[in-house]
């Protein structure tokens, strides 16, 4: 799909909001829910309370990484374009970018997030990536059983099918030995060899399909898809 006239109404809408956010800000999460227990938001949950705040003059803070559950249970990857780097540890080697390549990296960015746009539904669940269920490991727990973190009903998810261990650097995933696999872009993962992950990334467990993203990147999603429904009655 062309996104180019997205691109010029983001141009001369989003950017200048994203440049001067106003003061006031709060998060974009409450408290922890569990997956299980209570429906977690969906994209057109997030959706309206961004358009709300930046209608108040308010400014959404990033919260935690999140899952959102792709429209189709086929595994479409994001288009390439932006530089990532799976780091797991700090690195004292510098990393900086020139204007040219940080202009392109911001195009990329922007291009990877309105790709998104078509892969995820309205009604698609936001599953923060943080810790809500009843056990004692200190990573967020993936599975079926109700003493997860994020609980997913479905057949072809294990008991305890992944976790992903937060190390203030990086979200590493881990697949738990599940029966039906955990998969990145694809490629299924090892059990036990964690893999960092970078906002875009089409995570399967089993038969469900979903997208990691940051905080920060969520809420530009949330800000392209502003634009994009700009006509919609549902941001009205």
């Amino acid at each position: 799909m062309d996104h180019s006239h997205l691109r010029k109404r983001l141009s001369v809408t989003t950017i200048p909001n994203l440049c001067n956010r106003p003061s006031r800000r709060r998060a974009l999460f409450g408290a922890p829910r569990s997956a299980y227990s209570l429906g977690m938001p969906t994209i057109d949950d997030l959706t309206l309370e961004q358009r709300d705040a930046l209608r108040r003059g308010e400014s959404l803070t990033a919260g935690p990484p999140v899952l959102i559950e792709a429209a189709k249970s086929s595994e479409i990857l994001l288009p390439k374009g932006e530089s990532v780097q799976r780091n797991q540890t700090w690195s004292t080697q510098p990393f900086t970018l020139n204007d040219a390549d940080a202009e392109a990296h911001k195009e990329a960015r922007i291009a990877r997030m309105m790709a998104m746009q078509d892969l995820v539904a309205g009604s698609s669940q936001v599953l923060p990536l943080i810790q809500a269920g009843q056990h004692e490991s200190r990573d967020i727990c993936i599975g079926r059983a109700k003493r997860n973190d994020i609980v997913i009903v479905d057949d072809t998810i294990s008991s305890i099918h992944a976790a992903i261990e937060e190390t203030g650097v990086a979200m590493l995933l881990v697949d738990r030995n599940s029966s039906n696999g955990t998969f990145v872009n694809r490629n299924q993962l090892n059990p036990g060899d964690p893999l960092p992950l970078v906002s875009g990334d089409c995570v399967r467990f089993g038969k469900r399909v979903f997208y990691y993203l940051t905080g920060e990147r969520l809420l530009l999603f949330l800000e392209l898809r502003i634009v994009k429904l700009g006509g919609d009655s549902r941001t009205q």
